[in-house]
């Protein structure tokens, strides 16, 4: 399968260091996020998005009051498996580069990252001492100064295959990021593996993918 996701979607946008810290899992811990903190510990939601069982995730959430269009973000998460290929989009104001990434696994609630990815690391983007994150058995990713969770919620590991700076995507990638207007969607019917390696990653962008 091959997805678009966006990075940071609904985190407030002026709060720049919270969107740091959800890259910096991305780059730094191969851990792509969708938010959903509220549900880590929730056992019926865990276990609907674990079994890849979107139409549990749909009645899970909307039993909790959750908009249907809000719903359809952790369905298609629900969905992710290993081998998938996801174009990711961050954040434009405080990223300027797009990743290209293949998926290591399935959605799991970030209270099960593995421990090698557990270790703390420092944010800098408002503060210029930076800010400490440290990891919590009960909250997952949490700032050291105020116990306030990160808002990563599930994950996905993943290998980046290749960043590219936003001002050189493919027409293609442009024409589907104007038209998946959510978190996240399937595109497989748009694209494939040659699309992907060919037309969305731009001539002269490609040397560090290693897979044919």
């Amino acid at each position: 399968m091959y997805w678009i996701h966006r990075i940071g979607r609904g985190v407030d946008n002026t709060y720049a260091i919270h969107f740091d810290a959800l890259w910096h899992l991305l780059t730094d811990k191969n851990c792509l996020t969708i938010g959903w903190q509220c549900f880590v510990d929730d056992a019926a939601v865990v276990n609907a998005v674990t079994a890849h069982n979107p139409a549990q995730v749909e009645i899970e959430l909307k039993a909790r009051g959750i908009h249907s269009s809000e719903r359809v973000a952790l369905k298609n998460f629900s969905q992710f498996n290993a081998g998938d290929i996801v174009v990711v989009l961050p954040i434009p104001e405080y990223e300027k580069n797009f990743l290209v990434v293949e998926l290591k696994s399935p959605a799991q609630s970030i209270l099960n990252v593995p421990p090698v990815k557990q270790t703390s690391f420092t944010v800098n983007t408002l503060e210029p001492s930076g800010r400490t994150i440290a990891f919590d058995s009960h909250d997952g990713f949490v700032y050291v100064a105020d116990n306030s969770p990160v808002d990563a919620g599930f994950f996905c590991e993943v290998d980046i295959i290749q960043s590219v700076p936003r001002a050189n995507m493919s027409p293609l990638l442009k024409i589907l990021c104007d038209n998946v207007l959510g978190t996240n969607a399937p595109v497989s019917n748009v694209v494939n593996r040659q699309h992907i390696y060919d037309t969305l990653i731009p001539i002269g962008h490609k040397t560090r993918i290693t897979r044919p």
